[in-house]
């Protein structure tokens, strides 16, 4: 009797244990997922070169609880609270060297508290607050140093108090990934239409945010990958309700008519590069990590009551053929 309940258990252990590996075989990566059918359910682990370097857990296709994310040198970059697909609690960012980036909290999908973002030394370049998803107070960002102010703006009595037009990043600027401390070169599209409705500071800094928060999986880094969105941002009142994020259809588009905010970069040189498929569960996991980033992107000025504003997100690595010149 003894025996058969000490089968039954064994038996119970490797059924529960039992998970679903997606493997990365350019780039020595794989993941683990209890399953992916229906949808995304249970723990989820990353591993690259046999270190894990995300965790977190899916409930029917959404992510919840908290989503660590760490560089191959084991430092945490990441660490966001979720409720079922929303997110809610704490979401902190790290540079490589574990020095923070931005530290921000939602509740219930809502912006609340102090937000401040960090350059590389720690100084702050940006900061502000929110009351249930709604700006409070002045606003201000800095320059890269964060010794200057460039952009300020009172939310209360909704007064512009600093307004320039500069920004951090120039085309081709040369950047560290985070993740596997490697370079790569940033490269911005030529102007585009910019609009009334715009994050704080000018659609030319939100595209030097968007670029430092938005991450680089490993198994993008060195392949040609090339996504085109369309974010639609919903406003309530004086506050950001939610964003969606879809596919664009990129026949016939003309970038130089949109509104843009570009992530183009070059890794390696291109004997270096693959051309594979991206597996679905990589590309909904980097969907993901885009919208992360959209809603941490801070306030908006020039924004109706229950607007709706849409902006094109492009995110491409090393497929960059039609950009040359730029």
């Amino acid at each position: 009797m003894k025996t058969i309940l000490l089968l039954l258990l064994l038996s119970t252990s490797i059924i529960s244990s039992a998970q679903v590996k997606i493997t990365y075989d350019h780039c020595n990566c794989y993941d683990q997922i209890e399953s992916i059918e229906p949808d995304l359910n249970g723990n989820y682990t990353r591993y690259c070169n046999g270190e894990k370097v995300e965790d977190g857990e899916f409930i029917s296709g959404n992510k919840s609880g908290i989503w660590t994310l760490w560089s191959l040198e084991g430092v945490i970059l990441e660490r966001i609270a979720y409720s079922n697909g929303i997110l809610n609690g704490r979401f902190e960012l790290f540079y490589g060297s574990g020095k923070p980036k931005f530290s921000g909290t939602f509740k219930n999908g809502r912006a609340e508290g102090q937000w401040d973002y960090y350059n590389i030394k720690g100084k702050v370049i940006k900061s502000g607050s929110y009351e249930s998803g709604k700006p409070k107070g002045i606003w201000k960002i800095y320059d890269q140093k964060g010794k200057k102010a460039i952009s300020s703006y009172d939310y209360d009595a909704k007064n512009v108090i600093i307004s320039t037009d500069q920004n951090y990043n120039l085309d081709r600027e040369v950047l560290e990934n985070d993740f596997n401390g490697q370079f790569f070169i940033l490269m911005y599209p030529e102007e585009f239409t910019s609009k009334n409705e715009q994050p704080l500071g000018g659609y030319k800094l939100a595209r030097d945010y968007f670029a430092l928060f938005v991450s680089i999986p490993d198994v993008f880094w060195d392949t040609y990958t090339n996504y085109h969105y369309k974010a639609v941002y919903s406003f309530g009142i004086n506050s950001l309700v939610s964003i969606e994020l879809s596919d664009l259809n990129t026949e016939n588009w003309d970038d130089s008519k949109e509104t843009l905010l570009p992530y183009l970069i070059v890794t390696n040189p291109i004997e270096k590069i693959s051309r594979i498929e991206h597996k679905e569960i990589a590309v909904r996991l980097l969907e993901s990590k885009i919208l992360e980033t959209l809603y941490i992107m801070g306030p908006w000025i020039n924004v109706a009551d229950n607007a709706k504003v849409d902006v094109v997100v492009v995110y491409v690595v090393n497929d960059i053929k039609n950009l040359e010149g730029r």
